[in-house]
């Protein structure tokens, strides 16, 4: 994976599921949705969320931008309530790394 300065990498960790939406435990994304004071923030917990256990993504606005329809400043928004919330942890002593958590 190519990283550019800046670029924020999250890597997902997800229970293990094989029958529930999107393979989320329903439990998980029920209260996700129910949790999150945003649209913006629960469809950026759906785009993480829908990635396989452990894969990595690197971010930037643009590609947020064409994959879930939200603007640069919406996904800022967004990227901040899934942290205040505990769904996105910041990796200890790595600038732009974090992990995504389906449940908190």
């Amino acid at each position: 994976m190519i990283i550019y300065p800046n670029q924020r990498v999250v890597t997902v960790f997800k229970s293990d599921c094989s029958k529930d939406f999107l393979q989320i435990n329903n439990q998980e994304w029920q209260a996700a949705a129910s949790t999150l004071k945003t649209y913006s923030a629960f469809k950026l917990y759906l785009y993480f969320a829908s990635n396989m256990n452990g894969y990595s993504i690197a971010l930037s606005p643009i590609t947020i931008e064409e994959a879930i329809g939200i603007s640069e400043n919406t996904y800022r928004a967004a990227f901040k309530e899934l942290l205040e919330y505990g769904y996105l942890h910041k990796v200890e002593g790595k600038k732009n790394q974090y992990f995504f958590y389906t449940a908190i």
